[in-house]
């Protein structure tokens, strides 16, 4: 939608005067609706666009920005302006989603048992909804946890019908309650 509103406004002038920032190594997990096919859309529909490539990274260690560049290559990696000890980075690939959920709640466990503070340990997950995967693994290892999200439970589509539903059930002489419950 924000790519037809570009293109929309851009076909009212001769020479448009755009700037736009994205990340497409980020784009593949299609975060916030990005997709990798925006980046080579746009590149399509304006080719003497100028494209400026970051270079500095002040987020991460280099062993991980090394590691992205050789999952997809840029045309200058990104070097790393902070330096934090390194440490190596672990790939891990799992049959199913309860293995990898077991493994995470069992390193969590030993992490906590040799003297880690569960307040500096966090799982971090691509949608909400695999929260409740892993908070189930961690509830049945006993070991205490809390999600953290800004997601309004009551603006949930579903959670919304069946709000519906109850003030039905809950006032069931008035009309238009019931009205919202059929529909």
């Amino acid at each position: 939608a924000q790519n037809k509103i570009i293109e929309i406004l851009m076909s009212f002038h001769d020479s448009p005067n755009i700037f736009v920032v994205g990340d497409e190594k980020q784009a593949i997990y299609r975060f916030q609706g990005a997709s990798l096919e925006n980046f080579v859309n746009f590149k399509k529909k304006y080719p003497l666009v100028k494209i400026i490539h970051l270079t500095k990274n002040y987020r991460s260690t280099q062993t991980i920005l090394d590691a992205s560049h050789s999952v997809i290559a840029s045309p200058k990696p990104l070097l790393a302006l902070k330096n934090y000890p390194l440490k190596k980075i672990y790939f891990l690939a799992f049959l199913r989603p309860e293995a990898e959920a077991y493994f995470i709640a069992q390193n969590i466990k030993e992490k906590i048992k040799n003297g880690a503070s569960p307040y500096e340990i966090a799982i971090l997950y691509r949608n909400n909804t695999d929260a409740f995967l892993y908070s189930e693994m961690l509830e049945k290892m006993k070991i205490p946890h809390i999600i953290e999200s800004d997601i309004d439970i009551l603006g949930d589509p579903d959670i919304r019908k069946i709000v519906t539903l109850l003030n039905a059930i809950h006032e069931p002489t008035k009309d238009q309650k019931i009205i919202s419950a059929l529909h």
